[in-house]
């Protein structure tokens, strides 16, 4: 279910605004992901993480179009080459710290609010 509700963000991110996006599914998502039993602070790192990818996931990241503003002789081909890299990278961290929710709890709990 985790799985889903975290692809399902990819797709809203490419549609919506991330904050927006974020704020419209928080009430109906937040009860599922608490039922299910993970922790509030991580669902609210992997969505913050989920705004980052968004925001570079082709083909409507806003991050490539704000760099092919910034510089319009690079064409858009090689703009998206160069952000591939970043987008297996999220998508690692998000397979990683969704199998090990732990690593995320780590640093609240040393500070002692997980």
């Amino acid at each position: 279910m985790i799985v889903l509700l975290l692809l399902s963000y990819i797709v809203l991110g490419t549609v919506f605004e991330e904050l927006s996006a974020i704020l419209i599914t928080l009430p109906f998502v937040l009860p599922i992901v608490l039922h299910a039993g993970y922790s509030p602070i991580w669902w609210g790192i992997m969505c913050v993480i989920e705004a980052e990818l968004a925001l570079i996931h082709p083909p409507f990241g806003v991050i490539v179009f704000l760099l092919h503003g910034l510089a319009p002789d690079i064409p858009m081909r090689t703009i998206y080459r160069g952000v591939i890299p970043f987008v297996i990278a999220d998508l690692a961290v998000l397979a990683l710290l969704t199998a090990f929710p732990g690593i995320v709890l780590w640093l609240p709990k040393v500070m002692g609010m997980g």
